[in-house]
């Protein structure tokens, strides 16, 4: 896909049980449908299965058995297993819309994941669907069980980009050219964007000229939760609670009751999660539930006057990197604990994700067994993170070229860290200097130079790959306090952003949207907006009741993260403009106009 932007393709648009029949879909279209604007090509999709799961595209874009209309013409089919229900996971982040109107036609049962750019991706002919309709989803949340409903001879899941309203069942959509993130395991070809088009797909058996190949998915999935996690498959009554590192079957409810538990607190977990978790000591009494200073094991607490929502873990408050990661973990429903300011680090070990201690972050929770290690002074998502390691760390005893009292304070010609071999980075971002220390917490206001937003390297790997967007200039002081919304065009991002996203530094409080998780070429739009209307209510279709952001400082001084866009009416906006590249990170891709006349 070209990097190129084309500023005249801004999207003006406003965010936010088996059936007989053939295999795929026949979807009864109106004569005067159209398939024109279809401009699929800015959207890359994950295949909706766990990574390393292969399955043969059945039939592709075009298809001689069902994909001739307009509603089905770029889709493609994946063939699952006709046996057993198989887990399906959210191909890209959205508001899902959830169509239950039929199980004997179309598109069965399924989903549409609203991109809020006029398009969404279909998931068709479920058996079983897990999420709410108007749930904001995450790539790689669990969501349901493919199927056999509707017009489908057998069990496969549809899949494609359309362009339409997702509020309607998909065969009121347009068909739309799009791209999977995906390896073809038939070629030996490794993982690339694989146009809607390319795929190579039949079934030798319903008169293909031969079967299609095996594709193999990327999408990283929940494998991991915290001890004390409540847990449960979605088809099994079974519940289990997470303690060191095993799932615990509680043998009843009496059992369950006896320990304080709450049915309300469960989150759904995958088969391929519990096997990688591994089945510890059925309780079949109740037993006491670990406490450290007045919280529960497995508790979500967070203190009044700061943003960080912590998991309670073996004395730890372990932090939730950001919204994203929250959704993985399926605590959509979880009850957040909240005390008074100091009680939480009073009371628990604190981890911090900036500084990659203790944090509950993307790579933690998808790798088998848990990517969090608690020894010592702990690690988020990656071990081998050097900065925190012993023999790697400036502030242990024996590696420091004086003394620990006087560590990384002493004249440059006696530290360490001046010397190129012996520095945890680069002799630039030197720990002496502290704005740019790796191994403490980095103060976004130094690094946006007091600009209302900025991309920053937060992970300090010399890879810009997060927006700061500061939490008081979105927000007016009649909601002062409140989350904001940020309407992402392109598929990059786009949802709510809540105390969750909030990092701190001194007094400055920072969104923090961070685009590391994904992992193919996209260019986003966005425009920062408060998350309640004037009239208290939630937002509207024309959003004509919520506050927007229109001008901020640094916008109007021409920075080129802002896009001046001409939007039609006697008025323009600022968007934010971004592009991100997983090889070369975040980048601005704005106009840096500073006035209407150079629209």
């Amino acid at each position: 896909m070209s990097k190129n932007r084309n500023h005249n393709r801004v999207i003006r648009g406003i965010i936010n049980l088996a059936i007989l029949g053939l295999c795929g879909c026949f979807i009864s279209v109106p004569d005067d449908a159209s398939i024109s604007n279809q401009g699929g090509g800015e959207v890359s999709l994950q295949l909706p299965f766990a990574r390393g799961v292969e399955k043969m595209c059945s039939q592709g874009a075009r298809g001689s058995h069902s994909h001739s209309s307009t509603s089905t013409l770029y889709d493609i089919d994946l063939d699952t297993s006709n046996d057993s229900c198989e887990e399906l996971y959210a191909p890209v982040s959205g508001i899902v819309r959830v169509h239950m109107e039929s199980a004997a036609s179309g598109f069965g049962y399924h989903v549409n994941i609203d991109l809020g750019n006029g398009t969404y991706v279909v998931l068709g002919h479920l058996s079983e669907i897990f999420v709410s309709d108007g749930d904001e989803v995450v790539v790689g949340e669990l969501l349901g069980y493919e199927g056999n409903t509707g017009s489908s001879t057998g069990d496969h899941v549809h899949i494609g980009l359309h362009q339409g309203d997702a509020g309607q069942t998909a065969e009121h959509g347009v068909s739309i050219p799009t791209f999977y993130f995906a390896s073809n395991q038939s070629t030996g070809e490794g993982a690339s964007n694989i146009a809607s088009e390319d795929f190579s797909c039949g079934i030798a058996s319903e008169g293909d000229p031969r079967d299609g190949d095996y594709y193999g998915s990327q999408l990283a999935t929940a494998l991991w939760h915290p001890d004390g996690t409540l847990v449960k498959e979605p088809d099994n009554d079974r519940v289990y609670v997470i303690d060191d590192g095993r799932a615990r079957w509680i043998e009843n409810e009496e059992v369950f009751w006896g320990m304080g538990y709450s049915f309300g607190e469960l989150a759904l977990v995958s088969r391929e999660e519990l096997a990688c978790l591994g089945a510890g000591e059925d309780i079949l009494s109740a037993i006491d539930v670990p406490m450290y200073g007045g919280f529960r094991e497995g508790d979500l607490v967070k203190e009044t006057d700061a943003s960080d929502t912590y998991v309670v873990m073996d004395g730890r408050a372990l932090p939730i990197k950001n919204w994203d990661v929250y959704l993985l973990m399926w605590f959509r429903n979880r009850t957040i604990i909240t005390v008074d300011p100091g009680v939480v680090e009073a009371s628990l070990q604190m981890g911090n994700c900036a500084a990659d201690v203790w944090c509950l972050d993307s790579e933690a929770v998808t790798t088998c067994g848990g990517g969090l290690e608690l020894g010592g002074s702990g690690h988020g998502g990656d071990p081998s993170d050097d900065d925190d390691v012993a023999q790697d760390d400036d502030d242990v005893e024996q590696d420091d070229d004086d003394t620990v009292a006087d560590d990384d304070d002493t004249t440059p010609s006696q530290d360490d860290d001046d010397v190129a071999q012996d520095d945890d980075d680069v002799v630039v971002d030197d720990d002496d200097t502290i704005a740019d220390d790796d191994d403490t917490t980095p103060a976004p206001s130094s690094l946006c130079n007091g600009e209302d937003a900025c991309i920053a390297d937060m992970d300090n790997d010399g890879m810009d790959e997060t927006l700061l967007l500061i939490d008081e200039r979105w927000l007016t002081s009649a909601i002062y306090g409140l989350p904001v919304y940020a309407w992402g065009y392109g598929n990059c991002f786009d949802g709510l952003l809540t105390a969750i996203d909030m990092f701190y530094s001194n007094a400055d409080g920072y969104y923090e949207i961070d685009f590391s998780t994904r992992a193919f070429y996209c260019e986003t739009l966005m425009q920062a907006i408060s998350s309640v209307g004037i009239d208290g209510n939630p937002p509207t279709t024309t959003m004509s009741n919520w506050y927007w952001w229109q001008d901020a400082p640094f916008c109007s001084r021409g920075s080129y993260l802002c896009e001046l866009v001409d939007n039609g009416v006697p008025w323009e906006e600022w968007l934010l403009a971004l592009a991100w590249d997983p090889m070369n990170g975040l980048t601005m891709n704005g106009n840096g106009y500073t006035d209407n006349s150079q629209l």
